[in-house]
């Protein structure tokens, strides 16, 4: 009996503890200001095009490196460039991905934040792959891609990671 009434006094004090009748925060301003609406509606600060093509004025474009990553669960190619790329481009026009299979792949190429990796998700599985960037493909500092690069890769094999408790 002094147990269950022990029991019952600390369960009463820590609900009390967790009364949330009394708001400890100041109500929200009701009206909110006209600068913080316009702030909001801002997109992100571009990349500075002008600063990139200053740091890395007179290098030249190269291919560093063609892979197949893994993005958000997704089989993803990813071509690493050695100076940022000119965002105004457009890309499908220059990296075309093949499969030896089923003819060209579907998909649209991603140019990352830092403008020096492209990336085309939802690759299949075990398909062989052939990558060709097209020269004159153009970098931030108007340098240009000075000749063609090809290259072959096999994505991976998937296996099934959800099973069924039915089968």
């Amino acid at each position: 009996m002094l147990n269950k009434g022990l029991f019952l006094a600390c369960a009463l004090a820590l609900l009390s503890a967790c009364d949330s009748s009394t708001p400890d925060k100041p109500a929200p301003a009701t009206a909110p200001s006209t600068q913080a609406t316009v702030a909001d509606t801002k997109p992100k600060p571009a990349v500075d095009l002008a600063a990139l093509s200053k740091r890395y004025a007179g290098r030249e474009l190269t291919v560093i490196d063609v892979s197949e990553i893994q993005v958000d669960g997704a089989s993803t190619m990813s071509v690493s460039f050695s100076v940022p790329l000119d965002p105004e481009q457009k890309f499908a026009e220059k990296l075309h991905l093949v499969d030896s299979k089923n003819g060209k792949v579907d998909g649209a190429w991603e140019l990352s934040d830092n403008l020096m990796e492209l990336r085309l998700r939802h690759l299949e599985p075990q398909r062989k792959l052939v990558l060709t960037v097209d020269a004159g493909l153009l970098a931030v500092n108007k340098a240009k891609l000075a000749a063609e690069y090809i290259s072959r890769l096999e994505t991976r094999d998937l296996q099934p990671t959800v099973g069924f408790a039915s089968r």
